[in-house]
């Protein structure tokens, strides 16, 4: 009696850490960039911090960007990941619309492609890739002409 109470009992804890899992994306949580580790076509920012909220299919993005000039920049967006949508994207400090928007497709549990329309109406894409040991990611900006603009390396906070 006691062994089957046992097994029932390590089957159950199995199966909600199965579904804790399941319903936490890699992405999610506070990355630092490691301007050491990264390379870019432009200049390379002096601090950048990125936080993802991912509940379901939907992202809630943060970005809080020390340029190389000094100026912090920080940004949010929520998305729905494959809904085929732009998104707003909203400066914080005003709360008002930057004129950039942004669609999230989600390829697997590791990847994500991230599109942009900036202000200016040029576009701009990213490939997010998370690291298996879910340590680290890096974003892979992309030009129009299909070349690799920048490698950034983010780790975990």
């Amino acid at each position: 009696m006691l062994m089957k109470w046992t097994s029932s009992l390590l089957f159950s804890c199995m199966v909600a850490t199965a579904l804790v899992r399941a319903d936490t994306d890699p992405l999610s949580g506070r990355w630092r960039l490691d301007t050491a580790k990264s390379t870019a076509n432009a200049p390379m920012p002096k601090a950048e911090t990125q936080t993802f909220e991912i509940s379901g299919l939907e992202e809630h993005g943060t970005t809080e960007i020390t340029g190389a000039d000094g100026v912090v920049r920080k940004t949010e967006y929520t998305a729905g990941q494959n809904d085929g949508k732009w998104h707003p994207v909203t400066d914080t400090a005003t709360s008002k619309p930057t004129g950039g928007s942004v669609m999230v497709v989600k390829v697997d549990d590791q990847t994500t492609w991230w599109f942009s329309k900036r202000p200016t109406g040029s576009p701009y894409m990213a490939l997010r890739v998370v690291a298996k040991d879910g340590r680290t990611f890096v974003w892979t900006s992309i030009g129009t002409d299909g070349k690799v603009t920048g490698s950034y390396l983010f780790e975990r906070e």
